[in-house]
């Protein structure tokens, strides 16, 4: 049988990571922006960029009813977020900004921040809490249902 649970998994963080991953190709100055923003950031700074994401994901009118964010929780997120684009763009990878834009455009900016929220997600993801929430609506599939799509297969 499947291992439903592995699926699970996979789905999730395939879908957010669909739902973040830069459209823009990623030349190569775009990716020397992406190193730095990575080598610049601490895990604090993903922490900001994920609850600031969060806080985004969360106006919308189908996740409004799940969570509250309240306006001084929303102010202090943006100005974290505004820190973290100001230190990233004007201080610590300034050149590589600087390069990025002039050979490849602002979409090259919008490539970098999409692999720096792919990383901030990925730890994210990763929190055993946070995993066991992504399987568990498995306890309430009916598995007999999955057993043909591996008959005849060897189970690995």
């Amino acid at each position: 049988m499947p291992n439903i649970r592995s699926w699970a998994r996979l789905v999730l963080f395939g879908s957010i990571v669909a739902a973040i991953q830069p459209q823009a190709y990623a030349g190569p100055y775009a990716d020397s922006l992406s190193r730095c923003f990575v080598r610049s950031t601490t895990d604090s700074d993903r922490t900001t960029l994920v609850r600031w994401s969060f806080s985004i994901v969360a106006l919308h009118p189908d996740i409004q009813s799940l969570t509250t964010v309240s306006d001084s929780q929303r102010v202090a997120l943006d100005l974290g977020v505004a820190d973290l684009m100001e230190k990233l763009l004007a201080e610590s990878c300034r050149a590589e900004t600087q390069e990025a834009i002039k050979f490849e455009g602002s979409q090259a900016v919008d490539a970098s921040f999409g692999i720096l929220g792919q990383i901030g997600l990925r730890r994210l993801l990763a929190d055993p809490h946070v995993l066991d929430g992504v399987v568990g609506f498995t306890k309430y599939l009916d598995r007999r249902k999955f057993e043909p799509l591996t008959e005849g297969t060897k189970q690995q």
